[in-house]
């Protein structure tokens, strides 16, 4: 699946063909065929000496798309392009006269910068660039089209071209090798720098063998994988950058760009889908997405965490584990030897039960991990005839930071400057170690603010400080806490309501758009009736009633 960002872009486009003026000797045929209208001839009759060339220019108001956080995986290739290192290296160009009726039909190399001679006049040009390669190729190749005028001494003549393919980028280290089998042939891809490319002409299949397409490779651990090619659709102008390729193609693209997947499953069936949002900060959101979803059919849905891989699966033994500060309190620890029975983080695999977060769509704040570690996520759900459905497997590389190997909360109660400083309620890391709110369970609505060493839980704002007396069992009636709303999309509009729970009670929802989910604080729109949402946003919103008790927070990435 695929990790979801929402970025700016700035739509940019095709290349200009640059034809430059010369004094050398045309190669060129010409036939007396057309007839087309009789445009006005330049007065200054004579002739210019040009060679084609190619510049590739990024301007507004063209068909290419930049921006957001693949640009920088797409800028080398974008720098090859312009200096004409991946550009189809031939062309074939006719070149028609629109007042002599003469056509001139032109091919060669552009590093060869074949001289012609054209008299002065309106000419329309028409042609390609194209590489080699049926279904995948190493070079981009180009279609022209325009009308132009030449006169004589002019210095250059500007072409406007049409990007012919697509660009299909894999941007991941953990693959040895990859190749694409297009139905007939199959072909590696081609290389550049830390990346495996192909620039696609139509479809990575030949023409009545999409059924048989896939790609194949092996990734650096020994394993192999085998992915079917044949229900993806690229749209031309476009790059696409492949970031994970565990069970099937992720492609993070622009907004031009959405890759078309068929329906995997019969109408009805239950499908999940990974989700994995805001990995660069701590903690990050993971979950999933539950097509055809009905309540009725599933006993439970969640996420799987674990630094192995392979243990991603679901068995007999395995332990649900319980969403911290949701109904039942526990505080993890790291390591068995404390003998504690509340919770063991030890285990190969954390399985984190959250049914209790309605609809399709949950995403949970993955919470007490270790920093500068790889961690892997899986979302499942099992339906109500004990079947599990598993969604796709993502990576996550957690930040930089330092934590203390007992109980997990020793670094915000008894912490040592040897350790990262974490918020007790949310597990953000606590920056500023001599700012941040504090409080007791001995006098749990007393809070200060400043730098107290000992004794007490730390919080990096007020409202987490708030949330932990709405939501420990030790300080409030867990019937009387406030449960997170409910989020569902349809029809391009999201809505949200007071969860179950809740619908006696005086509730207003807060929500964001694009924000940080983290800082709920800064929610500022009330939520009054369904809003329109888009591909890519990630909402989130939080639930206060009249008796200032508030609820975590609830995040939805809209699909």
């Amino acid at each position: 699946m695929k990790h979801f960002s929402r970025k700016p872009t700035v739509r940019v486009s095709a290349f200009f063909l640059t034809l430059i003026i010369l004094g050398l000797t045309p190669f060129l045929t010409s036939c007396e065929e057309l007839n087309p209208d009789q445009p006005e001839v330049p007065a200054d009759e004579g002739e210019a000496k040009v060679y084609f060339s190619v510049t590739l220019d990024l301007s507004e108001g063209n068909s290419f798309t930049r921006g957001g956080e693949d640009y920088g995986i797409f800028t080398p290739f974008y720098d090859k392009m312009k200096s004409g290192e991946q550009l189809a290296e031939g062309y074939e160009l006719e070149i028609s006269n629109m007042s002599s009726s003469t056509v001139y039909h032109v091919s060669g190399r552009w590093a060869d910068h074949d001289p012609v001679t054209l008299p002065a006049g309106v000419y329309k040009i028409t042609g390609s660039s194209k590489a080699d390669g049926t279904s995948i190729q190493d070079r981009c190749s180009l279609l022209f089209e325009e009308t132009v005028t030449v006169h004589a001494g002019d210095t250059n003549v500007v072409l406007h071209g049409i990007y012919d393919s697509s660009l299909l980028i894999i941007n991941s280290e953990e693959i040895e090798e990859i190749s694409n089998f297009d139905g007939v042939d199959s072909q590696p891809l081609f290389t550049f720098e830390s990346y495996r490319y192909a620039y696609i002409r139509e479809n990575l299949y030949q023409e009545g063998h999409k059924d048989e397409a896939y790609m194949e490779g092996t990734f650096r651990n020994g394993t192999n994988f085998k992915i079917s090619t044949g229900n993806l659709k690229f749209k031309k102008g476009s790059y696409y950058v492949i970031s994970s390729l565990n069970y099937e193609i992720q492609l993070p693209v622009m907004e031009e760009g959405w890759i078309e997947v068929q329906p995997g499953g019969e109408d009805g069936e239950l499908d999940v889908h990974t989700l994995v949002a805001e990995t660069d900060q701590q903690p990050f959101l993971a979950g999933g997405y539950i097509d055809n979803y009905d309540a009725t059919k599933i006993r439970r849905k969640g996420v799987m965490v674990s630094k192995s891989p392979e243990s991603l699966f679901i068995n007999d033994q395995t332990t649900f584990d319980q969403a911290l500060f949701e109904g039942e309190i526990k505080y993890p620890f790291s390591h068995e030897e404390t003998g504690r029975e509340d919770y063991i983080f030890t285990k190969n695999i954390w399985v984190i039960d959250c049914t209790f977060i309605a609809g399709e769509e949950y995403l949970y704040s993955i919470k007490y991990l270790d920093g500068d570690s790889d961690y892997y996520i899986r979302a499942f759900a099992i339906d109500d005839t004990g079947k599990v459905i598993y969604g796709e497997q993502e990576r996550v590389h957690t930040q930089s930071f330092n934590r203390e190997a007992g109980r997990v909360d020793f670094a915000n109660v008894w912490y040592d400057d040897e350790y990262t400083l974490f918020d007790l309620v949310t597990d953000e890391i606590i920056e500023d170690r001599n700012n941040y709110y504090y409080s007791t369970n001995e006098n749990p609505d007393k809070v200060g603010f400043g730098s107290r060493g000992s004794a007490c839980y730390k919080f990096a704002t007020e409202r987490n400080y708030l949330l932990w007396v709405c939501q420990d069992a030790r300080h409030t009636e867990m019937t009387q806490i406030v449960s997170r709303p409910v989020m569902s999309v349809q029809n391009n509009k999201m809505y949200l309501t007071p969860a179950t729970a809740d619908m006696d009670k005086d509730i207003t929802i807060y929500y964001s758009i694009n924000g940080e989910s983290l800082r709920a604080e800064n929610f500022a729109d009330t939520y009054s009736a369904p809003f329109d949402v888009k591909k890519g946003d990630i909402v989130h919103c939080y639930s206060s009633s009249s008796d200032n008790k508030i609820s975590f927070t609830n995040s939805y990435v809209v699909r």
